[in-house]
Parts: C-alpha cells; structure tokens; sequence
C-alpha cells in the first residue's frame, strides 16, 4: 500500500464542489491536468536522478585523475631535483679539484724556485717540498672524488633521460588512455542506468493509469440530463 499515491489520488478526487458542477467531460480533463502536472514531476526527478550519476561519475574520475597525474608530476619532479643536486654536488668537487690543481702549481713552483736559490737554506727547500707533496697527494684525492662524482652523475643523467623521462611519457600517455577508457565506459553505465532507472518509473506509470482511469469516466448521456 503506498499512502503517498493514495494522497495523490485524493487530491484529484471530487472534494472540490466547483467539480460537481461540470460536465463529465470537463471533470476528467481538470483530474488529467492534475495528473499530467505529477507525470511531469516524476520526469524531472529521474532526469535530476539521471544527472547525479553523471556528475558523480565526472567527479570520482576527475579527482583519480588528479590523484594520477600529481603523483606522476611529483615523481618526475623527484627526479629532476635529484639530478640537479647531483649536479650541484659535481660542480663543487670540480671547483675544488681545479682549486687544488692550481694551488698544488704554485707549491710546485714556489719548491723550485727556492731550491735554485742559493741563499735559501736546505730546511726552507724542504719546507716548501713538503707542502708540494702534500698539496700533491691532496690533488690525487680530489681527483679520485672528482672522476667518482663524474661517473655517478654521467650514470644519474643517462638514467633520467634514457628511462626516467620515457618512463613517465608512458605513464602520462596510458593515463590519457585510462581517461578515455574510463570516459567511455561511463558512458556505457550512463546509458543502462538511464534505462534502468527510466523503467523504473512506476510513479509514471500510475499517473498515466489514473488519467486513463478520468477518460473512462467521462458519461456523455448522463451529461446530457
């Protein structure tokens, strides 16, 4: 039992005594409009219904979307960083391996110059040797981390533009295909649920009953008396 079409039923009985004094005719066209007037409404509300699932279709794919691509972004910009800090970190032990190249020059020279220097004493000479070799071996050391650092960055760089990059081309590339995919499959979902929710208009159904209903009542002999 469904109190509400019953309700409805009511509201388009004969209680209104201006009804009692028109024709058959006329009184099944007043009780049709009113039942037309609650068709009308179901189909505003299964098209309300029928956009609401659109919407919350859009919605729930636009933010996976957005979810998919920021972590893409945020990954290929992780990358990017590391590959500009390693970068950085280079340039540095380059600054310093020429730094030390070029100090360990003058060592060598100042060395030279005291050791051809007759008015300089032997312990001055030694001095200066001992600052060379020292500046000497320092240079190895720099070189060492120089050629390390080199490798590593050469390697990071190769790795970010031969499968980094394309990796995440592919990523953005099988989003974009996800999208459509998703994309049209809603579209499928939207039709059967437009279908389905569609058939599902009992409402309709029984409005369109009861305007039936008015037309059968119509009696044009008893109108005449």
């Amino acid at each position: 039992y469904d109190s509400n079409k019953e309700k409805r039923r009511e509201e388009v009985s004969l209680d209104d005594e201006k009804l009692l004094k028109l024709s058959s005719v006329e009184v099944a066209f007043a009780k049709m409009l009113k039942n037309s007037r609650y068709v009308v409404e179901q189909h505003k509300f299964l098209a309300y219904e029928i956009d609401e699932q659109i919407l919350k279709t859009s919605r729930t794919q636009s933010e996976q979307y957005g979810i998919d691509l920021k972590k893409i972004r945020t990954e290929l910009r992780s990358s990017q960083k590391q590959k500009e800090e390693a970068f950085k970190s280079f340039e540095g032990t380059e600054s310093a391996y020429k730094a030390s190249c070029h100090k360990c020059v003058n060592r060598k020279q100042i060395h030279a110059e005291k050791e051809s220097d007759p008015n300089i004493s032997q312990e001055d000479t030694k001095h200066a040797f001992y600052w060379y070799q020292n500046e000497l071996q320092n240079v190895e050391q720099c070189k060492q981390e120089y050629a390390k650092q080199l490798e590593d960055f050469n390697h990071l760089q190769s790795e970010f533009y031969n499968s980094t990059i394309p990796k995440h081309m592919d990523d953005f590339q099988a989003l974009h295909k996800n999208v459509g995919k998703a994309s049209y499959r809603a579209m499928l979902d939207y039709q059967t649920y437009n279908k389905r929710l569609t058939r599902q208009g009992q409402e309709i159904d029984f409005f369109l009953s009861e305007m039936n209903q008015n037309v059968g009542e119509i009696d044009i002999n008893q109108d005449q008396n």
